[in-house]
């Protein structure tokens, strides 16, 4: 089942998603809060694959995604679009 949803809702679900796996909503999502998420998924090297996403997005370099930062925000929501958007989208 394919998901019909315009660009501009995709990343707004896509940024509801990140708020969500942010276990302990301090709005900086570590490798570790990532890699459970993308476990749940069922992605192949889920800590591969989030160690390569904070390393796309960590501007700063401080070792977490500050969902804050305008600049981190903006990157995450991309890269998770491009690489999960399909099935971030089939999450409840």
């Amino acid at each position: 089942m394919r998901f019909s949803r315009t660009p501009e809702t995709r990343a707004t679900y896509i940024r509801e998603w990140l708020l969500r796996i942010d276990a302990n909503k301090d709005r900086a999502l570590s490798p570790k809060e990532l890699q459970d998420a993308l476990t749940d998924l069922r992605l192949s090297s889920p800590g591969w694959r989030a160690q390569w996403a904070v390393g796309v997005a960590d501007s700063n370099h401080n070792g977490v995604i500050d969902l804050n930062e305008e600049d981190e925000n903006k990157k995450i929501t991309e890269h998770a679009n491009k690489e999960w958007g399909d099935l971030i989208q089939k999450v409840p």
